[in-house]
C-alpha cells in the first residue's frame, strides 16, 4: 500500500504518475485507440488514482485520530470512554466544547475539588465565560493570628469607588456577614461551604471600522452604533491561563462600566491597529491617542468638566462619544469606531465569517464588486445594478466589500427568470439607507407576471435601515440570510404588493416565497398575495401591532413579538408567539412544542404551552396566566439581552422544545442542556460537603 508521508500535500501518485509507471508498450497501444472518445487505460487509472487518494487520506486520518487535539468529532466519545469520561447530554454536541472537556480530563482529576477546576469545567461544559468564587474567603470573621488575611477587613474602604462598584458581583473583594439561606435557592451567598459558579451567557461580537452615527443634539456628539441606538459596550475576552488562575474581568465577555474604563483605560482602549482591544476610535483615518480619552456620563449629552481642548469623552454604558469644541465639523466628517457588543447568538447582520458561495446556482456567475473604500469598484449598489442591466443581465453576484453606510435610492427591476445574489463580504456588515425623502424604501420588482418564469433574489449579511417594498411582478424566492431589517414603531419592514395582469389574467407575486434565515426584522405584510413565509431561527418584531400579515406561514425555532394574521398555518415548531395568532383555515396544519397564547385561533396543537401544562379553567386566573408567559431579558431591539429568555422563565418554556431546550430563536444554543450538563459534572468534581450555586450574570 502506498502511503503519503507529507501530511499537508495531496496524493503523491496522480493519474499521470501512475500512467508513467505503466510499461510503454501498453501506453502506446492506449494512445492508438483513436476510435474511442477517451483512452481506456488512462480512464481506468484515473479511477484507481481517485480511490488511492481516498485510501491515503484515510490512513493519515487514522494517525490523527489517535490524538484528542486532531481527531474527528465522531472519535471524541471513544477517546473519552477510554478515560471513563461521561457525556451527560448528547444533544449538545454542537454547542459545548467536548474536545476540551476530554483533553482536560486528567488535569481535572489531578486537581479535583479545587475552585479552579470547577471554573474550568463550567467553561468547558457550557462554552460560556465562567468564574467560580469561594464565598468563605469573603466572610467577616475573627482571624487566626498565624493565618492573617490582610485584605479581609471588616469595614470596606468606601473611598475606593472601584471596589465599591464590584460589591455583590463575582469580582467582589469586600468582607460580608454570614448568610444561612441555601445558596442553591439563589438567595444566600456568604457561608463556609458555599461555592458560586457565575456564568456569562452572552457573547461579545465585533464591529470593525464602522461609521459612527452623529447625534442631532450637536455636531460633536456621536454614537458608536451606526443605526443611532444607545448600545452597551462589551469587553473582548482575552485568552486566560486555564487551570492556573481565576478569570479576571478582561477574560470574560462583560459589559464595560464607566468606572472600570476610567480606572483601566489601557485594558480596553487601543490607539493602534495591532492591539486587539475592545474600543478604538479613528478620525480621518487616524487613531485617537489614548491620552485624549476621557470617561464621562453622557446620559444628557452634558460634557463633563474634565473634557478639555482636543479630548474626547466616552460613555461605555450608553455607547456615546462627545468631541471637544476644538474638533470642527470638517474634521468630524469621517469618524470610524471599532468596538464589541453583547448578544446571544449570530442572528441578524454582523461581522461574522461567511463561507464562500459555491453552490450550483452560482456557478459561472459574474461578480460585481461594490465598495466605497477600494478603488476600481462600483461606488453604490444601484450603479452596479445599472451596469448589470447594460451587460444584459448575466447570472451575477453583487458583493459588498466593506461596512460603509450606502445611502442611495435603490430600485431593482429584475428581468424574467433571473437569479441575483447580493452578498456582504465575510466579516463585513454594510448598511443600506435611502436618501429619497419622498420614496424612502428599497423597491424590488420581479418583472413580468408569468407563472413559469419567476425572479429570485438573495440578500446575505445586510442591515436595512429602511422598509423594503416588493412591487407588482412575479417574484419567486426572496431570501434574507443573516440580515437585519431594523424594527421601528409604526413601520412595516417588508411589504409585498400584488395586482392582476390584464394580459395573462394572473395575479402578480402570487407565488412569492419569503425566506428568513437567522434574520431580525420588523413587521411583514404580504397579505395581498397568496405567497408563503418561511422563518428559521429568526426574530420578527412587531410588538406594537401586527408582526405577520400573510397567506401561509412555516416557522421553526423563532420568536415573534406581536400578533399574526394568516390564512393557513402550515407548520410551527419550537417557536414563541407573544401575542395571538389568527388563522382563517384551521383544518390543516400543525403547531408543536411552541408557546401560543390561549386565545389564538389555530390548527391542532401538540404539546404547546400554556394549554399543555395548565388546565383551561386555571387560565382564568391572571397569576397563572402571567407565570406561564415567556419572560425576556429585553424586548427592545439593540439591547444585549434582546429576545433572550430570562433565567426565571418557567421550565415548561425553557425546556419545552422538542429537543428539551428552550423555545424560540435561541433553541439551537442548547442552554437548558448546557446547564444540566454542568450540574451533573459539578457533582462529580466538587468536594464532599460543598454547596454549589449557579448564577447567570448575562
Amino acid at each position: 500500500m502506498i502511503v503519503n508521508q507529507n501530511k499537508n500535500s495531496s496524493t503523491k501518485y496522480t493519474v499521470d504518475e501512475l500512467y508513467r509507471l505503466v510499461p510503454s508498450v501498453y501506453r502506446q497501444r492506449d494512445e492508438e485507440q483513436t476510435d474511442k472518445p477517451f483512452k481506456p487505460l488512462y480512464a481506468l487509472l484515473s479511477m484507481i488514482a481517485e480511490q488511492l487518494s481516498l485510501i491515503e487520506d484515510d490512513i493519515q486520518n487514522l494517525y490523527e485520530n489517535w490524538f484528542i487535539e486532531t481527531c474527528d468529532p465522531w472519535v471524541i466519545p471513544y477517546i473519552g470512554d477510554l478515560l471513563g469520561t461521561f457525556f451527560y447530554n448528547s444533544d449538545t454536541v454542537n454547542s459545548i466544547n467536548r474536545r476540551s472537556f476530554v483533553a482536560n480530563t486528567i488535569s481535572y482529576r489531578r486537581r479535583k475539588g479545587t475552585v479552579l477546576v470547577l471554573e474550568q469545567i463550567a467553561k468547558d461544559m457550557t462554552g460560556w465565560g465562567a468564574k467560580a468564587v469561594e464565598f468563605f474567603q469573603l466572610l467577616e470573621d475573627t482571624q487566626y493570628l498565624n493565618h492573617l488575611r490582610l485584605s479581609n477587613l471588616h469595614t470596606p474602604d468606601i473611598r475606593n469607588s472601584e471596589k465599591m462598584e464590584l460589591i455583590n458581583t463575582p469580582f467582589d473583594s469586600v468582607a460580608h456577614t454570614a448568610e444561612i439561606r441555601n445558596i442553591q435557592s439563589g438567595r444566600g451567598y456568604y457561608n463556609i461551604p458555599n461555592i458560586g459558579i457565575f456564568l456569562w451567557r452572552l457573547e461579545s461580537y465585533p464591529v470593525i471600522d464602522a461609521p459612527a452615527s452623529q447625534d442631532s443634539s450637536s455636531i460633536g456628539n456621536f454614537k458608536f452604533d451606526s443605526f443611532g441606538f444607545d448600545t452597551q459596550l462589551f469587553n473582548h475576552p482575552s485568552v486566560g491561563a486555564s487551570l492556573t488562575q481565576s478569570a479576571k474581568q478582561t477574560d470574560l465577555a462583560t459589559p464595560i462600566s464607566r468606572l472600570n474604563l476610567y480606572y483601566n483605560t489601557s485594558d480596553y482602549y487601543a490607539d493602534n491597529e495591532d492591539d486587539n482591544k475592545s474600543i478604538k476610535i479613528k478620525v480621518n483615518d487616524k487613531f485617537v491617542p489614548i491620552e485624549d480619552i476621557v470617561v464621562c456620563d453622557l446620559t444628557n449629552w452634558d460634557k463633563c468638566s474634565s473634557i478639555v481642548k482636543g479630548q474626547i469623552g466616552i460613555d461605555p454604558k450608553l455607547g456615546r462619544i462627545s468631541f471637544s469644541s476644538s474638533y470642527s465639523s470638517d474634521i468630524l466628517q469621517d469618524v470610524k469606531v471599532s468596538y464589541y457588543y453583547g448578544f446571544s447568538s449570530k442572528v441578524g447582520a454582523g461581522f461574522y465569517p461567511r463561507p464562500e458561495v459555491d453552490d450550483v446556482s452560482t456557478f459561472g456567475s459574474k461578480v460585481y464588486a461594490i465598495s466605497k473604500k477600494f478603488d476600481n469598484k462600483y461606488r453604490s449598489i444601484q450603479s452596479a445594478f445599472d451596469k448589470w442591466n447594460q451587460d444584459g443581465f448575466p447570472k451575477a453576484i453583487f458583493k459588498v466589500l466593506d461596512s460603509e453606510v450606502y445611502t442611495e435610492s435603490i430600485d431593482l427591476s429584475l428581468p424574467i427568470n433571473s437569479n441575483l445574489q447580493i452578498l456582504a463580504e465575510s466579516e463585513e456588515r454594510p448598511i443600506i439607507k435611502v436618501n429619497d425623502t419622498v420614496n424612502n424604501t428599497v423597491n424590488i420588482d420581479g418583472a413580468g407576471a408569468n407563472l413559469d418564469f419567476r425572479s429570485n433574489i438573495v440578500f446575505d449579511g445586510f442591515v436595512f435601515d429602511c422598509p423594503i417594498v416588493i412591487q407588482q411582478g412575479n417574484m419567486g424566492d426572496l431570501v434574507f440570510r443573516q440580515c437585519t431589517l431594523i424594527p421601528r414603531s409604526g413601520i412595516t419592514s417588508l411589504v409585498v404588493n400584488s395586482g392582476t395582469d390584464d394580459v395573462n389574467n394572473v395575479k402578480s407575486n402570487d407565488n412569492i416565497n419569503i425566506i428568513l434565515d437567522h434574520t431580525i426584522t420588523g413587521p411583514i405584510d404580504s397579505s395581498k398575495c397568496s405567497g408563503s413565509l418561511q422563518v428559521f431561527d429568526s426574530i420578527i418584531d412587531g410588538q406594537w401591532d401586527t408582526s405577520i400579515n400573510c397567506y401561509k406561514i412555516n416557522i421553526l425555532n423563532s420568536t415573534v413579538f406581536g400578533k399574526a394574521k394568516v390564512v393557513i398555518v402550515d407548520f410551527i415548531s419550537n417557536s414563541i408567539f407573544t401575542s395571538p395568532i389568527f388563522a382563517k383555515r384551521r383544518q390543516t396544519g400543525c403547531i408543536r412544542f411552541s408557546y401560543i397564547p390561549e386565545e389564538s385561533k389555530v390548527p391542532r396543537r401538540y404539546r404547546c404551552q400554556p394549554l399543555y401544562s395548565v388546565d383551561i379553567s386555571d387560565l382564568e386566573n391572571n397569576n397563572v396566566k402571567t407565570n406561564m408567559m415567556p419572560q425576556f431579558t429585553s424586548m427592545t431591539f439593540g439591547t444585549p439581552g434582546y429576545a433572550q429568555l430570562h433565567i426565571g422563565t418557567k421550565k415548561e418554556i425553557f425546556e419545552g422544545a422538542d429537543n428539551g431546550n428552550e423555545m424560540g430563536v435561541f433553541n439551537q444554543l442548547y442552554q437548558a442542556s448546557r446547564i444540566a450538563n454542568l450540574k451533573s459534572a459539578l457533582v462529580e468534581y466538587s468536594r464532599f460537603g460543598l454547596e454549589i450555586g449557579m448564577f447567570n450574570i448575562t
